[in-house]
């Protein structure tokens, strides 16, 4: 098979693609998956690729860190435990992810181990390789702003490398396009941590929601949904900055 060039290859689910979706009958096209293994991917053909999903009209990105065993099974992004509590988060603040974003991995393939079926946990290594392809299709779709889940999220796509709780809920730079990249805890952890520290986490990710909420809103950035009663008064709050990437 020749070789094709990635940045002519729509790996985003369009908005014709929908139906499908939420009929559970989502499929990648043989010669899609041939082109992504192609063209960077080292995961080799063990690797199932669960593609970008969302209409294509949408402003915004949202990022995770890998695809999970319940991903890969419907080639779908976020439909896993963590991933609904991922997408509960942005119903609180008004966006739907059936009209309002485009949901991705930074690592696009699950690959399933021999002493983990519930998939292998992706390597530094195996990010820096997907990190060409990944980025590749967000430059070809450019929107307003991408909102990253997890500390891998957030180093492909501004490039910094330090622990997460020292840059959440900011925005950055992105070092590929210019387009802000809101920063967030990962949803998994949430829920894996020490209860105590769990409980300090979730409150300052509701309020990182709150200021998101506002900055999108001022942004002009499309959400078809309301915002929840529970985030109460947003007039004074204030709207997140748009930072320099730490080096």
């Amino acid at each position: 098979m020749g070789t094709v060039d990635p940045m002519q290859t729509d790996f985003f689910l369009t908005s014709d693609s929908l139906n499908a979706i939420n009929s559970n009958m989502v499929t990648m096209k043989d010669g899609e998956v041939e082109d992504w293994h192609a063209n960077g991917c080292k995961c080799g053909r063990n690797g199932i690729v669960v593609p970008f999903y969302g209409p294509d009209n949408a402003d915004i990105i949202v990022m995770g860190e890998y695809p999970g065993i319940s991903e890969s099974a419907k080639h779908t992004p976020f439909i896993g435990k963590s991933g609904m509590l991922l997408r509960k988060m942005l119903s609180s603040i008004g966006i739907r992810v059936t009209t309002d974003c485009i949901m991705c991995n930074a690592v696009m393939c699950f690959r399933e181990g021999s002493s983990n079926p519930s998939g292998i946990i992706p390597s530094k290594k195996m990010y820096e390789y997907c990190a060409r392809m990944t980025t590749r299709a967000i430059l070809l779709h450019k929107r307003k702003i991408i909102l990253t889940f997890g500390r891998n999220a957030v180093r492909m796509m501004t490039g910094m490398d330090v622990p997460l709780y020292t840059v959440v809920g900011k925005i950055f730079k992105s070092t590929y396009a210019d387009i802000g990249v809101y920063t967030q805890y990962n949803p998994a952890s949430l829920s894996r941590l020490d209860p105590v520290v769990a409980k300090r986490r979730k409150e300052k990710t509701w309020e990182n929601l709150k200021s998101l909420r506002k900055t999108l809103e001022q942004k002009g950035v499309q959400m078809s949904g309301m915002p929840s009663e529970l985030l109460g008064d947003l007039s004074g709050v204030q709207a997140l900055p748009v930072l320099e990437s730490k080096a």
